[in-house]
């Protein structure tokens, strides 16, 4: 089992570094990433994409929304056909959430290619400790 954080700065401590942001057109959309979280609301995500080799993977973050916003994280893997919307739950703290999924092996033998967006909506929150680690 390998225990390294395959997302780059998924502690949040390099700022911004590794991270994409994006403002939906049109929207409000805010984003701050400082002091080991990431904090988005009115639209706003905070994306990565990585390679990824075939295999099993354990990903889990924390996030603190204290008001109801239809906030979530999304990932996909292209190849793999992976599509999984974590809705965030309200809560006074910060809230563990974790889960693992298959890369299947490419006909190409290449790797498939994951993308991770943690959107805020409405008023947001902050995420934080975002980790993807290979268990196989």
């Amino acid at each position: 089992m390998q225990t390294d954080n395959l997302i780059p700065n998924g502690d949040f401590s390099q700022g911004d570094k590794e991270w994409r942001i994006y403002f939906s057109p049109g929207s409000p959309a805010w984003a701050e990433i400082r002091d080991g979280y990431c904090h988005v609301k009115e639209g706003a995500a905070a994306e990565q994409t990585l390679e990824l080799a075939a295999g099993t993977y354990y990903f889990s973050f924390e996030c603190l929304f204290p008001e109801a916003s239809k906030s979530y994280v999304n990932l996909a893997l292209e190849m793999s056909g992976l599509r999984k919307q974590i809705d965030v739950r309200t809560g006074p703290d910060y809230l563990p959430y974790a889960m693992t999924f298959e890369v299947a092996a490419q006909q190409s033998g290449g790797p498939d290619l994951f993308s991770l967006a943690l959107r805020g909506n409405q008023v947001g929150g902050k995420y934080r400790n975002v980790r993807l680690i290979s268990i196989d």
